[in-house]
């Protein structure tokens, strides 16, 4: 997950940034996790890669504000064998919402 949007007075503002207090924890960190949330879409410097050749990797990415998420930006890496196959988000209040299947 590359960005993550929150509408706010008529502006989009990235709260999974660490300067707006996002911090991430994941299964597993080829790259560390926070290239994830970083607003960049470089792949080459900025993006969280796991071991390939693996499911049932996640990441989890913390807020330190609530709000109403207008929109989720994921970016795939365009490899054959590197593609996210399912994405599920879950949220603190138990629900969940798969948007890749």
């Amino acid at each position: 997950m590359d960005y993550i949007a929150i509408f706010f007075t008529g502006r989009y503002i990235n709260i999974a940034l660490d300067i707006n207090g996002g911090t991430c924890t994941a299964s597993d960190e080829l790259t560390p996790c926070d290239r994830a949330i970083d607003g960049r879409d470089n792949p080459d410097d900025s993006a969280w890669f796991t071991e390939r050749g693996e499911d049932g990797h996640w990441i989890q990415i913390d807020f330190t504000t609530s709000g109403m998420v207008e929109t989720v930006d994921i970016l795939q890496h365009c490899s054959h064998f590197d593609k996210t196959k399912s994405i599920t988000m879950e949220f603190s209040d138990d629900s969940s919402r798969t948007v890749i299947s």
